[in-house]
């Protein structure tokens, strides 16, 4: 019982776990800090994937990524209840932000 009951366990709990992820519309992986000269300009951040996201936390958090053009590996969190006046990618939080050596 207990050999057929271990695997049923890991499968749900990493099943959850991979859930979890998905609702808290986290998103990862590696992009480029851009300036945009919109609204007085300000800085963005373009997942090589494509999407774009503005970043709540970059001047108070990560001011020292206010760099354009530079590569970052990153894990944001969407920020649904945010709204910007700029209306330019996806509001998110950083979670966290690394610099590149490309």
């Amino acid at each position: 019982m207990k050999r057929v009951l271990y695997p049923a366990i890991v499968v749900l709990t990493l099943s959850v776990l991979l859930t979890s992820c998905s609702v808290l519309n986290i998103h990862s992986g590696k992009g480029t800090i851009l300036y945009i000269d919109l609204e007085g300009g300000f800085y963005g951040l373009v997942g090589d994937d494509g999407e774009c996201f503005e970043v709540a936390n970059l001047e108070i958090d990560y001011s020292e990524f206010m760099v354009d053009s530079l590569r970052v590996r990153y894990r944001v969190k969407e920020l649904k209840e945010y709204i910007s006046f700029r209306m330019w990618g996806t509001m998110v939080e950083a979670l966290s932000l690394e610099k590149l050596e490309e």
